[in-house]
């Protein structure tokens, strides 16, 4: 018994205290990472939001230059038909 206690008697602390550092260590970890999702997604709805504002933008756009060709279609038409 005695050479039992010898044999496991230099396992007593150590692994404990790794695995409260190890512990530690990933919680930290974790957290630094919750935070890193947390500004990531943040940022996505910042970005969402600016590309719903650009394609609403660029729609107008489209359709205001189509509008305008058409006038002019119009006005070239016009002007090039006999009175």
């Amino acid at each position: 018994m005695a050479d039992e206690e010898d044999l496991y008697g230099d396992l007593g602390q150590a692994p404990l205290a790794d695995a409260e550092d190890s512990y530690q260590s990933l919680q930290k970890k974790l957290k630094e990472c919750e935070a890193k999702l947390a500004a990531s997604q943040a940022k996505n709805q910042e970005l969402f939001a600016q590309n719903q504002a650009l394609k609403k933008n660029i729609s107008c756009l489209y359709k205001t230059a189509k509008k305008e060709l058409e006038r002019k279609d119009i006005l070239l038409q016009q002007a090039t038909q006999p009175r």
